[in-house]
């Protein structure tokens, strides 16, 4: 997994890239944080590059979103590849997070 991203006046938009395994979610926590002290409300998470996907992740993305949410920030995902959004639709996360087609979308809807 490979994350970059870049940070927007109340937002921190935040690309994942490749598979992410168990070990590396650390990785993708420690953005949040870093979103959270730089007090953003807003983040973008683009998963238009992700290739892989186990079945914890959209646990861990539904607990991200929970944990975000109590502090008063927003999640939405930027184009979840078919693989993914086939495992999130039975979770009914979409009900609660936006899905966006492109990071500025997803910045203009906020």
């Amino acid at each position: 997994m490979e994350i970059s991203g870049y940070w927007e006046k109340d937002a921190r938009v935040i690309a994942v890239s490749g598979s992410i395994d168990p070990s590396e979610w650390v990785v993708l926590d420690a953005a949040f944080l870093a979103a959270q002290i730089a007090q953003r409300r807003h983040i973008v998470l683009n998963l238009s590059k992700m290739e892989g996907a186990e079945p914890w992740v959209v646990v861990k993305l539904f607990t991200s979103y929970l944990q975000l949410r109590q502090q008063g920030i927003r999640l939405s995902l930027v184009n979840p590849q078919p693989f993914l959004r086939r495992k999130l639709e039975p979770t009914n996360i979409p009900a609660f997070v936006d899905y966006f087609s492109s990071d500025l979308d997803a910045l203009k809807a906020a």
